[in-house]
């Protein structure tokens, strides 16, 4: 008898136990995001042609929004504000069908955050494959008391060729996912699909203010085929 009081008692704890924890799961605070406006410095609009290559733009992910408007997707559970590409490298680049040269910028600085933050979240992907590694630029977070951090963007890691071929292709990201698939016209013409990838980074000072973030070119050599990553949009918690 004392045996099965025992078993019962035990029993009792541990549906007491399950109820408590799936009450406090239920009762817990659902994550709170902000959305960057990149307006400012974008240097591409979404139905802009990047890298002078016509129909290669992002105008998939405006699909429903009037020209008007600004666009907004939900991306794994994250909230995005689609305001446009920004888009840098090291100073020139090439169109992958016609070889024309394309000039690039080599930083875009000023990206307007004002607030804390425990995590940003980066849409992005690159224009050229790139070798595993290669660090092809990096984010530079400003904080309000005159402090930074970088986060290196690196082929492989955060970012692949935003084009779905070649030996890239249905490969993603070692330190993040795959985001977004869709099409463009110039990539549908050459039979392949484009998509696009999410970064998380976690904050090591989230105490801190962040100001801004400027986004700059890395190590790649200046010309045809020259790798250019890009934003497309920036989300905070």
């Amino acid at each position: 008898m004392r045996n099965l009081k025992q078993h019962l008692s035990l029993a009792a704890g541990l549906a007491a136990g399950a109820l408590a924890a799936a009450g406090w799961a239920a009762d817990a605070p659902a994550p709170t995001y902000f959305q960057v406006d990149l307006s400012k410095q974008v240097t591409h609009s979404l139905y802009e042609p990047m890298l002078k290559t016509p129909g290669s733009d992002l105008s998939a992910l405006a699909t429903g929004t009037a020209p008007d408007q600004t666009p907004h997707k939900k991306l794994k559970g994250i909230p995005f504000r689609l305001d446009g590409v920004v888009l840098v490298g090291p100073g020139e680049s090439s169109s992958g069908p016609t070889g024309e040269p394309a000039p690039v910028a080599k930083k875009v600085e000023g990206i307007p955050i004002g607030r804390k933050a425990e995590k940003l979240y980066f849409l992005q992907a690159t224009h050229w494959h790139a070798m595993e590694g290669a660090r092809l630029g990096a984010y530079v977070v400003h904080y309000a008391d005159g402090t930074k951090e970088e986060i290196p963007i690196r082929y492989g890691q955060d970012v692949r060729d935003w084009w779905d071929f070649g030996d890239d292709k249905g490969k993603s990201i070692s330190e993040g996912e795959t985001a977004w698939t869709g099409t463009c016209e110039a990539a549908t013409q050459n039979g392949n699909g484009v998509r696009l990838f999410l970064k998380a980074w976690t904050n090591p000072h989230p105490e801190r203010e962040i100001q801004t973030l400027d986004m700059v070119t890395g190590d790649q050599k200046s010309g045809p085929g020259a790798p250019t990553p890009f934003l497309v949009a920036l989300s905070g918690q």
